[in-house]
């Protein structure tokens, strides 16, 4: 089973009792999830505007792609993440196994793949009509978005450890709760046992942007375009090197035996302090979706 580059990204969230919690830590980001979900077409356009510079005639045109995207995904997408996240909260309510985990991860997958999928097709007809200057524009932010990233995750093992270590106890007690002291020693032990992949990782997103910035420039059928921007999208694995393949392998083994014995230490009192969370969450979608 490999992890996507998008959870390996976020991999503390995912650490919050299983790896689906990285979807509901997306939707939580802002203060308030109906009013991020409300402004989600206007950050999308905000954010590639920033990456390409949109021309006059692509503007209009990238502002109704974005409204259908988001009417289809409140129609289709999010009744699906509803029972998708009232299954994740019944499941993991008296504890989780391995197999339910595994099950889980698919259905997220799934969940992945479809939203994919949909952008890959509502964004074929802009990304084939790119001009020269902004494809040099998106590769230029590229690079100065992998110097970020270098940059916060910390030149030394060391120093990724110890912000790994804060982001993982931030985002659990937000989730369960105070942690107590013999839970965060535990923790601790489990998080430093982790495989560093980080040299793996950036050149496979380095490799997979190249590969991006190549199929932009390519003059090859629509259909075949959309075909591989989904792949792109969605499996990051696909043409990886070896080394990153077994990275990933072992950091997806550790991640799930780290969320399980995360999971057996959880009090009572924590897990309902969730399952509040949880239920929250789900209303708050139901409303998203009834408006």
């Amino acid at each position: 089973m490999m992890m996507d580059s998008r959870n390996e990204r976020n991999f503390h969230k995912v650490l919050v009792l299983t790896i689906v919690l990285f979807w509901s830590l997306c939707l939580t980001s802002c203060s308030s999830l109906s009013l991020s979900y409300r402004y989600a077409d206007w950050l999308l356009y905000w954010k590639i505007d920033g990456y390409i510079d949109l021309t006059s005639d692509q503007q209009p045109f990238l502002q109704e792609q974005l409204a259908t995207l988001q009417q289809w995904h409140r129609d289709e997408e999010l009744p699906r993440y509803i029972l998708f996240l009232d299954d994740v909260k019944r499941t993991w309510q008296d504890g989780l196994t391995q197999a339910e985990l595994e099950i889980l991860f698919q259905q997220f997958t799934s969940l992945w793949k479809s939203l994919g999928q949909r952008f890959a097709a509502e964004g074929t007809p802009l990304l084939t009509k790119m001009t020269p200057a902004q494809i040099q524009n998106l590769k230029q932010t590229m690079r100065e978005e992998n110097q970020t990233i270098l940059k916060k995750i910390g030149a030394t093992f060391r120093e990724r450890m110890e912000k790994r270590l804060e982001t993982v106890f931030e985002e659990l007690e937000d989730w369960l709760g105070p942690l107590t002291s013999d839970q965060k020693l535990h923790i601790a032990r489990l998080i430093r046992k982790f495989p560093d992949t980080t040299h793996e990782w950036i050149l496979n997103r380095q490799r997979r942007q190249a590969n991006f910035l190549a199929l932009l420039q390519s003059k090859i059928a629509p259909s075949k375009f959309e075909q591989q921007i989904f792949h792109l999208l969605v499996s990051p694995e696909k043409g990886a090197s070896q080394a990153y393949l077994t990275a990933a392998q072992q950091r997806i083994s550790a991640l799930f035996s780290t969320i399980l014995e995360v999971d057996h230490m959880i009090t009572p009192q924590q897990r309902e302090h969730a399952s509040h969370r949880f239920e929250a969450i789900i209303q708050e979608l139901q409303n998203i979706s009834r408006n």
